[in-house]
């Protein structure tokens, strides 16, 4: 009897373990179910997102394009980007015997270039570098390219900086070959180029450019007296750089006897040749970069969609007219022929309207998600963004405002007149980034 009382006893223990047990299990297996079907689900989405992404950079139809819209585009823009450069351009050149008008031309090319230091600026930090981040960023690149990223923008545009430079300090040291050579030769021609003054070297400095002089060589009379004449104005310059006439900074050479008489530039560096070809060489760098962005933009524009082409054209001939009137400013400042300033400013119009007639060609087949496009466009506008860095800070703010003499003889009004100009430019890129 005790023994069938133990084993019900026992019995019943078993049971409530059993019981007690359940909770558990249920608990556990609920747990492995809920894992399998979130597992399943993950997997799902994987594949989902995977298809999607793969979907993302496909090439995506083309719907509501009008062929006849987008040509017009084309000479829209063409028709713009020429009348701001060249309008600019020829102001710049202009040659006004009228004192009192000619101070007033001086003073709004003044303003204008400025506005367009503002442009130029914005259009690096505005438009290139996020259009690069962009690009490098972009989930579509190959993985080998992927995983350096966006630090690639950083790569190439310092390699584009460092390009830019180099090509200065050479083309300056062909400049000063140029000079010596033409000195000891007796020669009165560089490379095709006039050499009006020989045997002076200009040293830069934030109060003028000063000539020195080989003494080692023979001058001639009248080379002398120049010299001694460009030496007596770069002494007594600071002292009157108030009275300079503003004219100063855009005022082409003039020319007697074969020589050129001393003249000021926007730095207040005395001059004393017409071969400025480390400025022009600058100038031209710049022209480059921009193009580079320009024809990027336009084939964005020529595969454009018409639904939002109106918009994306009107950004664009904004972008493109002040862009030109910065560049007109520029180039029209240069001591070069008045046919060179114009083959200059024939490039830039003619760049976007190249690249729309690109992306109306390939408009079918063009993919912007493709990693040769992205690459593409990923590079030009680091390399864009490295050449605009590089020309703002180190040759136009730095030498037409921080280190310009002749800029620090301007008035406390006029002073605020250009900065206000220069920031009104850097705001209406910013704006149209909004668009384009």
């Amino acid at each position: 009897m005790n023994q069938v009382k133990q084993s019900r006893s026992t019995y019943g223990a078993i049971s409530a373990h059993i019981t007690a047990l359940r909770t558990p299990i249920k608990c556990i297996l609920f747990l492995a179910l809920v894992g399998l079907v979130g597992a399943s689900e993950v997997v799902a989405k994987g594949d989902s997102t995977a298809a999607e992404s793969k979907d993302a950079c496909a090439i995506s139809a083309l719907d509501g394009y009008s062929l006849g819209f987008h040509i017009a585009g084309v000479f829209i823009l063409l028709a713009v980007a020429a009348l701001g450069i060249t309008a600019t351009m020829h102001l710049a050149s202009a040659d006004i015997q009228n004192q009192n008008t000619a101070s007033v031309l001086a003073r709004l090319l003044q303003l204008l270039k400025m506005f367009g230091i503002g442009v130029i600026a914005a259009t690096a930090w505005i438009h290139l570098l996020p259009d690069a981040f962009e690009s490098f960023g972009n989930p579509c690149l190959d993985a080998g390219w992927a995983r350096y990223g966006t630090s690639y923008v950083g790569v190439f545009g310092l390699i584009a900086a460092f390009i830019t430079q180099l090509i200065e300090m050479a083309a300056s040291g062909y400049n000063r070959g140029c000079h010596a050579n033409s000195l000891t030769d007796n020669a009165s021609v560089c490379a095709g180029r006039d050499v009006d003054i020989v045997g002076a070297e200009l040293v830069h400095s934030p109060a003028g450019a000063i000539p020195t002089v080989d003494h080692n060589k023979d001058l001639s009379l009248e080379q002398t007296t120049v010299l001694v004449l460009a030496e007596q104005s770069a002494d007594s310059r600071e002292k009157n750089q108030s009275e300079l006439p503003l004219l100063n900074s855009f005022a082409a050479p003039t020319h007697e006897a074969g020589k050129v008489l001393h003249r000021h530039d926007g730095d207040t560096h005395a001059d004393l040749s017409t071969n400025s070809f480390s400025k022009e060489i600058s100038t031209i760098i710049l022209e480059c970069g921009i193009m580079f962005h320009s024809l990027i933009i336009g084939v964005t524009l020529g595969v454009t969609p018409d639904d939002s082409f109106t918009t994306l054209l009107i950004a664009v001939a904004f972008h493109q007219l002040f862009e030109g009137m910065a560049l007109g400013v520029l180039i029209g400042t240069l001591s070069m022929s008045l046919t060179s300033k114009r083959l200059l400013c024939l490039m830039y119009p003619l760049t976007t309207p190249l690249g729309v007639a690109i992306g109306i060609t390939v408009r079918h087949s063009y993919n912007e998600n493709a990693t040769n496009m992205i690459l593409v466009q990923g590079i030009f506008n680091s390399l864009s963004a490295g050449i605009l860095f590089y020309n703002t800070y180190t040759e136009l703010m730095s030498e037409e405002v921080s280190h310009s003499a002749h800029f620090r003889g301007f008035t406390t009004g006029f002073k605020a007149a250009c900065f206000s100009a220069m920031y009104f430019g850097a705001a209406s890129m910013a704006i149209l980034a909004i668009w384009a």
